[in-house]
């Protein structure tokens, strides 16, 4: 109907609503994805002699491919694109590094305990994700290319590096004014991180923090990085996607074109299940304009980003 502007009231109206019920849960919720906690973890990554670290002499078992990137850039796009290929089997979303992101990075003093793993210790946790793996997906078949899909695990890019150091890892961006907007609009289930949406001044300071500590990682780790742009894949999906086969030493399959016929028969848990399955559309691009007004407050912190990914 082309009325952003009382689109954007009755937004900001239900965001408000919304953070004040789930204020006083939200502060009081242990999360390794709060504020907070994403603070502790750049303060020790800027830090930490990483080439100090033991590694095993053998690393047991395969690594997967880490699907990482902000909430609203793309990754379920991706990871409906690449799960049609015949050599890939993708994981949506799913808590396969819970339980050790909240052992091993987040009791206080287990920071300290990360650097101090051993080969063993290190080998014990890639059993146990894939144990994870396997129970969250109720599935024992997990041989081949494995693409683990969540967004946040960017903020665990360092536990990440810990346990499988050979993993390879593709990077979802996406222009941040759309992400903005997008995070500002869609519905989640509420958690610490999805709390930061409900106000663009909270979502823009949590963007810069996340994309922060992972140029922390990338800066200081040598992590096999691939860098995707949303905006790219829908203008030219086949050169996109098959750049991005050749970092995963895959070939091409022509099955990928047809992303659409295996997306509408599997369950999709994010807000982006109604899109995907769709024809690649470029209606989401730029539609941080229409509410252009409304995100200046926000652009200063969310101009270094502009500028760093070319979306000036």
């Amino acid at each position: 109907m082309r009325r952003h502007n009382e689109a954007f009231v009755a937004y900001d109206a239900a965001n408000a609503a919304y953070h004040r019920l789930y204020r006083s849960k939200t502060l009081s919720t242990q999360s390794t994805l709060s504020p907070k906690f994403i603070n502790k973890l750049s303060t020790f990554f800027e830090r930490e002699d990483i080439a100090a670290w033991t590694m095993p002499k053998k690393l047991e078992g395969p690594a997967p491919i880490f699907l990482v990137g902000f909430p609203r850039s793309g990754t379920t796009l991706l990871e409906q694109i690449l799960n049609a290929h015949g050599q890939i089997k993708t994981i949506d979303e799913k808590k396969t590094l819970h339980d050790l992101h909240n052992e091993l990075i987040m009791p206080l003093g287990a920071l300290e305990k990360l650097r101090a793993m051993s080969g063993e210790d290190v080998n014990r946790g890639r059993q146990r994700y894939w144990e994870q793996v396997r129970k969250q997906l109720g599935d024992n078949d997990v041989e081949g290319v494995v693409v683990d899909k969540m967004p946040l695990n960017t903020v665990h890019l360092g536990l990440i590096y810990r346990l499988f150091p050979e993993a390879k890892i593709i990077f979802a961006l996406r222009d941040p004014r759309d992400v903005m907007m997008s995070c500002f609009q869609h519905r989640f289930s509420m958690s610490v991180a999805m709390y930061q949406f409900l106000r663009l001044e909270t979502a823009a300071a949590y963007y810069d923090q996340v994309m922060s500590l992972a140029e922390t990682y990338f800066a200081r780790m040598p992590l096999a990085h691939h860098l995707i742009r949303y905006e790219d894949v829908i203008d030219d999906m086949q050169t996109s996607i098959a750049d991005l086969l050749a970092f995963l030493d895959l070939e091409w399959d022509a099955r990928i074109l047809n992303y659409r016929n295996s997306a509408q028969e599997r369950w999709i848990s994010t807000p982006s299940f109604e899109q995907v399955v769709k024809p690649l559309y470029t209606s989401s691009i730029g539609k941080w304009r229409n509410y252009e007004r409304h995100l200046e407050p926000v652009l200063p912190i969310l101009d270094p980003w502009i500028r760093k990914y070319g979306y000036q």
